[in-house]
């Protein structure tokens, strides 16, 4: 009873609630945790997997090409540039290569800096059925790519461990 006067007494007054309201805090903080540092890393984190997972399917995989029947409504991105109008003087060359270049941009700093740059260099073809590995005689890329690490890794430390051997052997 006594608690719902005071609540009364806190919104008739202004003065007196924010008094009572301060002291409120201090003898009773709120259980409230904070969340949202776990949330922001979530995010974060799906955001860089996303990144990673277009690179990686840049590098070794093939598109699987839309199908009318199968097509989803994915939301549109507008790519805006500053240099719109192409003139019929001398310098069309030119604002054709800024209107290019700041479409360039615009793609670079919505997937990042790898993903259209690997494009550009692999030009993955669509295929019919979902995503394919791209392969070279029969091997999928990323096999080949497994290999070669595996092997440079190992080459690696070979030349460490025997590096440390003649330090040692010399000391």
């Amino acid at each position: 009873m006594l608690l719902i006067f005071v609540v009364d007494l806190v919104r008739r007054s202004k003065v007196i609630g924010t008094k009572l309201s301060r002291l409120n805090k201090l003898a009773c903080p709120p259980l409230r945790l904070d969340w949202y540092w776990p949330y922001n890393l979530s995010v974060a984190l799906a955001y860089r997997l996303a990144r990673i997972r277009l690179v990686l399917q840049v590098l070794f995989c093939h598109p699987a090409a839309l199908n009318r029947d199968n097509t989803n409504a994915n939301p549109i991105r507008f790519y805006f540039s500053d240099h719109a109008k192409l003139s019929t003087s001398a310098g069309r060359e030119s604002c054709l290569l800024h209107l290019i270049g700041s479409l360039y941009d615009a793609l670079e700093k919505d997937y990042g800096t790898w993903a259209p740059r690997l494009y550009r260099a692999f030009r993955p073809e669509p295929v019919r059925s979902s995503w394919q590995w791209r392969r070279l005689c029969c091997l999928p890329y990323c096999v080949i790519w497994l290999m070669l690490f595996t092997c440079g890794l190992l080459l690696a430390l070979g030349v460490g461990f025997l590096l440390r051997a003649t330090a040692n052997a010399n000391a």
